[in-house]
């Protein structure tokens, strides 16, 4: 990404060559199931390639603004927003394991934040 002459050629090629590879290996590993599901519910892949392509875009321009391994711990931190939602909008319990988890992934997002801050 950061030898890329541009961010967004980078991307473009990077989304290009995905389109082609992950259908190609979706057919392979489901057969004759994937075409009638892409017809039978066209929306759902779009809705899934645009909100692919919101949610990963932004990490993109960041590994190319900042220390690739702050980026990579502090985007994983974005398993505290599906804890949260799952809870609110789909009542999921908080348990002793996940909440030990999500602890765990504070703090290791507060040791990132200060290591790169210093």
């Amino acid at each position: 990404m950061r030898e890329a002459e541009s961010a967004l050629h980078f991307i473009a090629w990077f989304y290009v060559a995905d389109g082609f590879t992950m259908p190609a290996l979706l057919a392979m590993r489901d057969g004759g199931r994937l075409l009638p599901a892409l017809r039978r519910e066209p929306a759902i892949g779009i809705k899934a390639g645009v909100l692919a392509l919101v949610a990963f875009v932004p990490a993109l321009f960041a590994f190319r603004l900042a220390p690739v391994g702050a980026v990579a711990a502090l985007r994983e931190t974005s398993v505290l927003i599906g804890l949260v939602l799952g809870g609110a909008m789909l009542k999921e319990a908080l348990d002793m394991r996940r909440a030990i988890g999500a602890l765990l992934i504070l703090a290791g997002g507060a040791m990132v934040a200060l290591w790169t801050a210093s």
